[in-house]
Order: C-alpha cells, then sequence, then structure tokens
C-alpha cells in the first residue's frame, strides 16, 4: 500500500466515524505538542492509541504531498520564467542587430549622397564643352585606292572575301568601301590579315557588285584611323547609372574599356547612330562618366552595350538653340 492510498483510508476511518471526530482532534493536537519539530515523534508518542495514531500519520503524508505539489509547480514556474527571459534576451539581441543593419544602412545613403555632390561640385567647376570650342576637324585624307586580287563568296551566310593587292592597312571594321566610278558602297564586317582574302563584307547588298580586277575606294575612316590604334572602337558595358535629375544629366560606370574614355569623346548605344558627348570623367569617382546633355535618344539602362567614338562629330546631335 502506497502512502497517498494509506493517507486516503486514514481519513476516511475519521470520516465514517463521527462521533470520534472530537476526541481524534483532540488526540492530534496533543500529538502536535508531542512532536520535536523535525517529524520525529517524542518518547510521548507511543502513549498515543494506534487510530490516533493512524489519524496523526494520515494528515502528515497529505500534508508531505501537498509539499511536494507545490514545490513541482514552484519548478514549473521558474521553468518558464527561465523560457520567457531567454526569449526577451533574444528578442533584445534581434533588435540591436537590427539597429546595427539600420546604421549600416544611413551610412551608405550618406555616403552615396555625398559622392553625388562631389560630381555635381566637380561638373560645376569644370566647363561644359561646347561645339563651338571644339578642335577643328582635321580635313578628310584623300581616297585610297586598292584593286581587287581575289574573291570568294560565302553563299551559306550570304557575304564576300576579298584579297586586294595593296592598302590593306588603311582598310578596317567600319570602313566604307565603293566600286571606283559607281555609287556602290559597303562597309567592312571585318579584317584578318592573316587570311588569303582579308577583307569580309557580311551584307554587301545588291547594288555592290564587285569582281576581281575592279578598284575599290576607301570613303570614310570614322571609326578607327589606320595610323592610331587608340582611337579604335571600344565597346563597353553599363555596370551602374545614376540620372542627375536636378541638372538633366547621367552619371554611367562601365565594364571594359573604362580606363579609354575622356573628355570630349563620342559614347552610343550599340546599334544606334546617334551618339552623345562625354562631359567630364572622374576616374576616381563611383560613376566617373558625366554626360551632360544626354537628349532623348540616349537611354541607356544596366547592361546596355555602349561604344566609345573618336572624331564622330558629324554623328553628334544639333546643339539646342
Amino acid at each position: 500500500m502506497n502512502t497517498g492510498t494509506g493517507a486516503g483510508i486514514g481519513l476516511g476511518q475519521l470520516e465514517r466515524d463521527q462521533r470520534e471526530v472530537k476526541p481524534l482532534r483532540d488526540a492530534f493536537l496533543e500529538a502536535l505538542d508531542r512532536h520535536d519539530g523535525t517529524g520525529n515523534p517524542l518518547p510521548e508518542w507511543e502513549d498515543v492509541l494506534p487510530r490516533e495514531r493512524q489519524a496523526w500519520r494520515a494528515v502528515d503524508v497529505l500534508v508531505r504531498l501537498r509539499v511536494e505539489r507545490a514545490e513541482t509547480q514552484l519548478d514549473l514556474v521558474r521553468a518558464e520564467r527561465d523560457a520567457l527571459v531567454s526569449q526577451m534576451q533574444s528578442l533584445r539581441s534581434q533588435v540591436r542587430f537590427l539597429e546595427v543593419l539600420r546604421n549600416q544602412d544611413e551610412l551608405e545613403t550618406t555616403r552615396a549622397k555625398l559622392e553625388l555632390e562631389a560630381l555635381r561640385g566637380a561638373r560645376q567647376r569644370q566647363a561644359t564643352p561646347t561645339r563651338s570650342t571644339s578642335p577643328a576637324k582635321e580635313p578628310a585624307p584623300a581616297l585610297r585606292t586598292m584593286k581587287v586580287t581575289g574573291l570568294v563568296e560565302d553563299k551559306a551566310a550570304g557575304g564576300l572575301y576579298l584579297a586586294v593587292n595593296r592598302g590593306l592597312e588603311a582598310v578596317h571594321q567600319g570602313a566604307t568601301v565603293r566600286i571606283q566610278d559607281t555609287a556602290a558602297t559597303a562597309e567592312v564586317t571585318d579584317v584578318m590579315p592573316a587570311e588569303e582574302a582579308p577583307v569580309f563584307i557580311a551584307s554587301p547588298g545588291a547594288a555592290f557588285k564587285v569582281k576581281v580586277g575592279d578598284t575599290l575606294e576607301v570613303v570614310t575612316d570614322k571609326e578607327q584611323p589606320a595610323t592610331d590604334d587608340s582611337a579604335s572602337l571600344v565597346t563597353m558595358k553599363v555596370s551602374a547609372l545614376a540620372r542627375d535629375e536636378e541638372g538633366g544629366g547621367i552619371y554611367l560606370a562601365v565594364e571594359g574599356g573604362e580606363h579609354d574614355v575622356r573628355r570630349g569623346d563620342a559614347l552610343r548605344l550599340k546599334g544606334s547612330r546617334v551618339a552623345v558627348e562625354v562631359t567630364s570623367v572622374e576616374p576616381t569617382a563611383r560613376l566617373p562618366i558625366f554626360i551632360g546633355f544626354p537628349g532623348d535618344t540616349f537611354q541607356p539602362k544596366e547592361g546596355d552595350t555602349v561604344e566609345r567614338l573618336r572624331e564622330v562629330e558629324d554623328e553628334l546631335p544639333a546643339p539646342i538653340a
């Protein structure tokens, strides 16, 4: 028989015998007087009747059970309190982390504003070049002529491979050639000096019917002078941009060829014939290239390809009156 069952039996006996309740109570109080306060009965405990002892033990067991239950509940309350404290500490850590992120965002925003103000200040300090102050164009070079000594048709692609007797150094990608004494012209797509037929024309057109023995003339030489490799056509990819809503300009950052861009150069979107002039270049800035008056036709986006041109003043948009 366990302790709880014994306690229940003892209390049941007390309830069944109502006539002995008061004597048992008196005996219980007397037993309390005979208790030493530490759970051990005094020698006088032996004089108590067995029924009185049973009642005392029943009450003592119930008291012990209630004490144990109270201690268990106290442990549960303490565990719940510790869990709440841990949760509160975790929330405080999250709040501190979010404050650090917010401070970093504020610093980034402040730095971007300072860079933009520095770029605006540099643009205001530097005079904007105008067409009237641009250096005069050099006179157009004399026409260069060469004779076609070989011809191979690429029927699959629809192009022509040409071999010439001389003047190959004057022919380059983007140059325009014309059959002498005719108006038929074509644009050179590529030049491969090591090949037997080095000049490739991808789309000659129906009017450009060249044959072996014909004389070709180089009539345009805008994108790449034959004697200056530094003025070659350079393609770059727009990696970042910012629009100056107040000044109406565009700040650009590019990948590939950014070190070749100088003030006064012309940029155009790949596939477009309209070019704009570079107003200023700040190599140390995050967006180093500034275009003061891009116009409505030059609206680049991140990922677009732009081409750097030299000596293309005839392709620049006319100044606004």
